[in-house]
């Protein structure tokens, strides 16, 4: 799923070149001037005919965050773009989405990068039931060993082996 958007608001109509219409549109809509190869490109089935989305597997990253950053295009419009997310991902971010709207709309800073919201570089914690009902966490930053990657279970690993050169015989 991490090469995968998906672009609503895309008129369905009865045998269509899925992949054919997304690339009239990335050209039209956002001004895509050079072919984008596409791994798979289809609609959903789980939704309303008329209505389903085209999710398409990019094959480059690049093109994938070329389109990304020029969906700004698309503002006021019927169309959408979004990156595709698993379902348990996207249920936290249906969680977050509200409070991230009212935070703009206070003029904070506000990223929500897959389900973790930060609001002015402050990462938003939920408040539980039986505490206060403030908008953010105000408690101390998290340390700084929070960010590195975890050890196995806390177990040193034994160090990797040096890498050998292919082109070189071995003993020179």
């Amino acid at each position: 799923m991490k090469n995968n958007l998906i672009f609503s608001g895309l008129y369905e109509v009865r045998e269509e070149n899925t992949e054919e219409l997304l690339r009239t549109f990335l050209h039209r809509e956002i001004g895509i001037d050079y072919r984008i190869e596409f791994g798979n490109v289809h609609r959903f089935s789980n939704y309303p005919r008329g209505k389903r989305p085209i999710v398409a597997r990019f094959l480059y990253f690049s093109d994938l965050q070329y389109v990304l950053n020029n969906a700004y295009k698309l503002r006021n419009t019927q169309y959408g773009i979004r990156q595709q997310f698993p379902k348990e991902i996207e249920d936290n971010r249906k969680l977050l989405y509200p409070i991230q709207k009212e935070a703009k709309r206070q003029g904070k800073r506000v990223v929500l990068v897959r389900d973790r919201l930060y609001i002015d570089n402050q990462l938003y914690t939920r408040p539980d039931s039986e505490a206060d009902e403030s908008y953010m966490n105000d408690t101390e930053q998290p340390p700084d060993d929070v960010w590195t990657t975890p050890t196995n279970g806390g177990l040193r690993q034994p160090p990797k082996r040096q890498r050998v050169s292919s082109s070189t015989p071995r003993g020179y």
